[in-house]
């Protein structure tokens, strides 16, 4: 590993591994409408209950961020992708024998969504590591491959279905996760793992020969924790938190009910689930230009999240005034993808904007865990609207709501002091300015200094 390979190099194979880590986290996440759909058919007839199926899947997804985070600083992208590889294996693999929804909770739920978090999170923070000067277009790029995986992942899913039962399904769904252990032994160490690693060999060295494994143990323990609150107490990035909590929950209760919603206004089984085709592909096109535009100074990152959740919070609390015809759920759908898109190629960019980038991982994880409690909660209560007598169109304006609101908080981060942000930036840089050099260089043109060494 060299130095060239940052913006180059190694660089753009990790690149490739990104996006197909992406592609496999959005081929999965994306299809759990078609999934509970058919969980509906096959297994329980409960809305309430499957909805739990998605919302703990994702939020196991998320909710593992601070666990994923610590297992990266601690042993690297290479090793959590292995891990993940693991447990979707084994959570799918178990997910075939089960016949009740508290069986595939467990199995497909918790396990499969644990696996795919380490996958997510992997696959965001090495592309963060090996780019710095194209970093918002790295992750533009990242992030697309989610959207590439919600235009493949929902009709794949449907034919596999139909073709197999959900049964074979969770199978098939399985041998495609395994592909992690390929994309974790393309994962080399980057510089910054390799700092991370030699701290904690240095600290273990020490703590060997001073003290206890287990004095070591709570020594690392504190460290972590005293990140993570410097990092919560960070205003602009705790905005960021609430807007990400809001934000989750709005989408899983107006994503995950869509095919349902869709087919009980009449569409078809098949064409619901190409309502998720229409939504990747604009959102496959919103995450590559975002990318772009959030290398904009003029622009920045903050202002685009804040703009296209506001978008999506209204095409939301919209939508059952235009839902009765199939041609306008694919308006909606392509324009929820064109928004919502972009709002993930932004997560990279802003986050190394708002804290440094060594806590890019733990702030990663404090990201998923925020995000995982709005998915844990978000589906299930626009479930719990339909089944205590409302409609879907009361969901969708829970749904709606929750974005508008995500939006608004928002907007602080875009109104934060900068100057803590361009010291970060300086901290950050690679040059350094050999002070008594310069001083000898002025010396030797004959330039006249004062007492504090400033020329005249």
């Amino acid at each position: 590993m060299f130095q060239s390979d940052i913006d180059g190099g190694w660089a753009w194979v990790i690149l490739g591994v990104s996006f197909c880590g992406m592609l496999l986290t959005g081929f999965h996440v994306y299809s759990l409408g078609i999934i509970m759909a058919a969980l509906l058919d096959e297994i329980e007839s409960d809305l309430t209950r499957v909805s739990w199926v998605g919302s703990i899947y994702t939020a196991a997804l998320t909710l593992s961020g601070p666990l994923i985070g610590w297992v990266i600083n601690r042993y690297g992208c290479r090793v959590a992708a292995f891990c993940g590889g693991m447990c979707h294996l084994s959570g799918m693999i178990c997910a075939f024998f089960a016949t009740n929804i508290s069986i595939l909770i467990v199995t497909f739920s918790f396990l499969g969504g644990i696996g795919m978090g380490f996958c997510l999170t992997s696959s965001l923070v090495v592309s963060g590591y090996y780019f710095k000067k194209y970093r918002p277009m790295a992750s533009g790029i990242t992030v697309s491959g989610a959207a590439f995986g919600m235009f493949v992942g929902p009709p794949v899913i449907r034919l596999l279905i139909d073709n197999y039962m959900l049964r074979g399904t969770f199978l098939v769904l399985g041998a495609l996760g395994a592909n992690m252990f390929v994309l974790g032994m393309l994962m080399r160490p980057s510089p910054t793992e390799k700092d991370n690693f030699r701290k904690d060999a240095g600290k273990g060295n020490s703590a060997r020969q001073s003290s206890s494994q287990v004095r070591n143990q709570l020594l690392r323990i504190t460290s972590a924790f005293k990140d993570v609150v410097g990092i919560v107490k960070n205003g602009p990035f705790l905005c960021y938190l609430f807007s990400t909590f809001a934000f989750s929950c709005g989408e899983t209760a107006a994503i995950y009910h869509l095919p349902n919603y869709s087919q009980e206004q009449g569409t078809s089984k098949m064409a619901s689930a190409t309502l998720m085709t229409a939504m990747g592909v604009t959102s496959l096109c919103s995450r590559l230009l975002t990318g772009f535009a959030a290398s904009d100074p003029n622009i920045g990152p903050e202002l685009l999240l804040t703009g296209m959740m506001g978008m999506i919070g209204i095409l939301t609390i919209t939508f059952p005034l235009y839902s009765a015809t199939f041609g306008s759920q694919v308006l909606y759908a392509a324009g929820y993808g064109l928004y919502s898109g972009g709002i993930n190629a932004v997560m990279t960019p802003l986050t190394a904007e708002l804290i440094s980038l060594e806590k890019l991982a733990i702030g990663f994880g404090l990201l998923c865990f925020t995000s995982g409690i709005g998915c844990l909660i978000g589906a299930p209560i626009a479930g719990v609207i339909v089944d205590s007598g409302g409609t879907y169109t009361h969901s969708y304006i829970y749904a709606g709501t929750a974005l508008l609101l995500g939006s608004a908080v928002s907007v602080p981060i875009s109104l934060r002091d900068r100057d803590s942000v361009t010291w970060k930036a300086v901290e950050r840089m690679d040059a350094t300015i050999d002070v008594v050099a310069e001083t000898e260089q002025l010396k030797t043109h004959d330039i006249t200094m004062d007492d504090d060494g400033i020329p005249v």
